[in-house]
């Protein structure tokens, strides 16, 4: 049943979210790959508010990227 993976990865993307902020800090590229993915999660699991929430942390978390080819390569692998 897809709704019960998708609801198993948005538990697991929030989880990583947290433990990476914990030990990468906050502004670590890593945590974008895992906010589109558990937006993706959250809209795939009928979750809109919830999706654009995750939306709007990774556009705030682009927006403080000081490196613009970083940027980049990263808007590319999402």
């Amino acid at each position: 049943r897809a709704e019960g993976r998708y609801e198993d990865m948005a538990a697991i993307y929030g989880r990583t979210i947290a433990i990476s902020e914990e030990l990468l800090g906050p502004r670590h590229p890593v945590l974008m790959r895992y906010e589109w993915l558990l937006a993706d999660s959250h809209w795939r699991l009928g979750r809109p508010r919830e999706a654009l929430t995750r939306l709007r942390r990774l556009e705030e978390r682009l927006d403080r990227l000081e490196n613009a080819a970083l940027r980049g390569v990263i808007l590319h692998e999402l």
